[in-house]
């Protein structure tokens, strides 16, 4: 793979041997799984902190970082490095919220977390587990009969993404819009539909907010029209910047990593077999594919000039912190290109530091209820080779599909 590129001018204090090219941003995909080869060539090729010119949403530059303990130093540094706006969402469409938590600094992002927090811990979660087996069960239900499906629309999207939907309040016969404007807003790079879809999503919750304040309920739209902190509510846009936060993270992570994990299980049947034979061994499993398979990116604005790897960063540059890059890096994980069920990492899946992502203890239920169910309702499954499927490589890597056989 070429990452040398020469496209546009660069910034006086790029060194223009460290402009690369770099394959995972939004619009671009490929036919092929970018985790054979793709992730693993940038750390081949590329040095440890090179500049992209077209990372940056709206295709503009980004400083690219490789390398796991670089990413994890960025993660844990708010003197150097700010997370407002690093999902310019509301810019797109003239307004100034921003995601909730996600988008916060300290103190103001230390106290979100000390009011989100509680919503989302393994003992809040157990009243849940029940819904979450069922949707589950009631899902599996529907194609275990079938020689042939895709795991990813039967599965993956409605598994997680009704559970959401639940806990915002939100209808799920209107699921197959929501993941519309979804997709516009995670993998598609015409702008026209990236404001369209955000006008969408915040329309969709400022009636939502205006209806739940009239009839409130026991869902987190109605949490967050209630929720103070100190002596103040959260004001609209903070509760907008919630509920979008939610919507993005909810509607796609998990539908991605259940993608890639399946795929991994229909592909890999000795490991699918030592999962049947030994579920104890599931958690491990799912660990290790969470490494395996990190598929999202976020950014940070420096705010402050640092040395990272070699490289000057200047107030204003853009970083990107792709957590597939950190996840696979050769000089954190012994040969990270090789699945190891025994090797119990510490993967950058879910972030790192102060902004590890609020939701990874619902999200690490739902993969494990969704492995331990399929596992034990269906019979031996494969992936299906002679199906093309198209990934989309910006934001977060998703198949369009996972066409698997049963039987």
């Amino acid at each position: 793979m070429n990452f040398m590129t020469t496209m546009q001018p660069v910034p006086d204090h790029v060194p223009a041997d460290l402009v690369r090219s770099y394959p995972f941003v939004l619009g671009n995909i490929t036919s092929g799984n970018p985790y054979d080869r793709m992730v693993h060539d940038v750390h081949r090729f590329a040095p440890p902190v090179f500049y992209a010119m077209d990372a940056y949403p709206g295709g503009t530059p980004a400083w690219v970082v490789r390398r796991f303990a670089d990413l994890r130093a960025i993660y844990a540094d708010d003197v150097h490095f700010s997370v407002k706006g690093f999902a310019p969402f509301a810019m797109m469409i003239g307004e100034s919220w921003g995601n909730v938590p996600a988008e916060a600094d300290a103190p103001l992002h230390d106290q979100y977390r000390a009011l989100l927090n509680p919503l989302f811990t393994p003992a809040a979660l157990k009243k849940l587990a029940d819904k979450v087996t069922s949707v589950a069960e009631g899902l599996v239900a529907k194609f275990r009969n079938e020689k042939a499906f895709d795991f990813r629309a039967a599965f993956a999207v409605p598994f997680p993404v009704s559970i959401v939907l639940d806990l915002l309040g939100l209808p799920l016969e209107r699921m197959d819009e929501f993941m519309e404007w979804e997709h516009m807003l995670l993998h598609d790079m015409n702008m026209a539909h990236l404001q369209a879809a955000t006008r969408n999503v915040v329309g969709l919750f400022r009636d939502v907010m205006k209806e739940r304040r009239a009839n409130p309920g026991s869902d987190l739209v109605s949490f967050a029209l209630t929720a103070k902190i100190g002596d103040r509510n959260l004001t609209d846009d903070e509760v907008v910047g919630f509920c979008f936060n939610l919507f993005i993270g909810g509607l796609d992570t998990v539908t991605t990593n259940l993608c890639w994990q399946f795929r991994h299980l229909g592909t890999d049947l000795e490991l699918q077999r030592t999962l049947r034979a030994k579920p104890e061994l599931i958690p491990d499993a799912i660990q290790e594919l969470l490494r395996f398979y990190s598929p999202a990116s976020t950014f940070r604005t420096c705010i402050k000039e640092i040395e990272i790897g070699g490289v000057t960063m200047k107030p204003g540059d853009k970083v990107l912190m792709a957590t597939l890059l950190g996840s696979n890096d050769p000089e954190q994980f012994d040969h990270p290109e090789e699945f190891r069920i025994d090797r119990r990492p510490t993967h950058l899946a879910f972030g790192s530091g102060i902004h590890h992502c609020l939701g990874h203890h619902l999200a690490r239920r739902e993969l494990t209820v969704a492995m331990n169910t399929i596992l034990r309702e269906l019979p031996e499954f494969r992936y299906d080779n002679g199906v093309e499927v198209l990934t989309d490589l910006g934001g977060v890597i998703q198949p369009r599909a996972v066409p698997l056989l049963l039987g």
